[in-house]
């Protein structure tokens, strides 16, 4: 079950408290090509999962990132904003 489905289910039984872990914490340097191929691997659990938004893998011939570093500042400082904006970020 998805947390949305459960919070709209359990309203204000529950809190919903996020937690994060960066997945790279250590910047690595990925080929385009290896990183491209990760990225289709994502296919497989979206495929499992209706509500998943996943539609293409890694397309661009941009640097792919090295770090999930920047996405997790990212997201910590749109806790800033509310926590509505947060989720919007989600």
């Amino acid at each position: 079950m998805r947390v949305d489905e459960l919070k709209r289910r359990m309203g204000d039984a529950i809190d919903v408290q996020w937690k994060s872990f960066l997945l790279v914490p250590e910047p690595k340097i990925r080929s385009l090509e290896k990183f491209s191929r990760y990225t289709e691997s994502w296919q497989r659990p979206a495929d499992m999962e209706p509500a998943a938004k996943f539609t293409t893998p890694w397309a661009s011939g941009a640097t792919p990132p090295s770090s999930s570093f920047p996405a997790q500042m990212a997201w910590k400082a749109s806790a800033h904003f509310g926590d509505e904006a947060q989720q919007r970020y989600h």
